[in-house]
């Protein structure tokens, strides 16, 4: 399963997020049993964090491919990462016709929600067709109920300024950017 959080700007920055993460997945059952990257920094900063005493993930067995080789050893991550970050989140900031300036804002939501987005592809795994996600934890999310276009109207915020003259704007106009995974409900 594919998760994507940049929450530094370091790439030691994943470190956290990532064993939030693992252990999310621990508690719902579904725990991580191997884990395969490169020899990067990260990567093995990664390894030290997940199976120290402060977040007692269990024993996670990293296996280590060579760095710069994706034809080889990690294609099949390499290429999803690719997929993901170069063409579906380029691919909606550019539908959603945003400024170069803001797509550098957004560019984690976009990432975020494309990666959510592939979790809805179905695949067949032991003969059963359902998406990545349903195979993963039994059930679809509650977003998946709600789709909506990336980049679009989300709708109308409403302005209660005293002394506002009838004929200003009200409100203001968002954009869409993601969905909200901490609570449910159709935003």
């Amino acid at each position: 399963m594919k998760f994507t959080s940049f929450h530094n700007k370091s790439k030691n920055g994943m470190v956290e997020p990532a064993c939030e993460q693992f252990a999310k997945w621990k508690a719902s059952g579904h725990p991580v049993k191997i884990i395969r990257c490169d020899n990067a920094g990260e990567n093995k900063l990664l390894d030290s964090h997940a199976n120290s005493v402060d977040w007692q993930l269990g024993v996670l067995q990293f296996e280590y491919t060579a760095r710069s080789t994706p034809q080889q050893q990690n294609s099949l991550v390499e290429v999803g990462f690719a997929t993901l970050a170069s063409n579906r989140g380029r691919a909606m900031m550019h539908r959603a016709n945003l400024p170069l300036r803001v797509r550098y804002l957004l560019f984690k939501e976009a990432l975020k929600t494309a990666t959510l987005l592939d979790g809805l592809i179905v695949m067949e795994i032991d003969g059963v067709e359902k998406p990545r996600v349903v195979h993963w934890c039994g059930e679809l999310p509650q977003f998946a109920n709600h789709l909506r276009t990336w980049g679009r109207e989300a709708g109308t915020v409403t302005l209660k300024v005293q002394g506002m003259s009838k004929l200003e704007d009200q409100g203001v106009q968002c954009m869409f950017v993601g969905y909200a995974l901490d609570h449910e409900g159709d935003c």
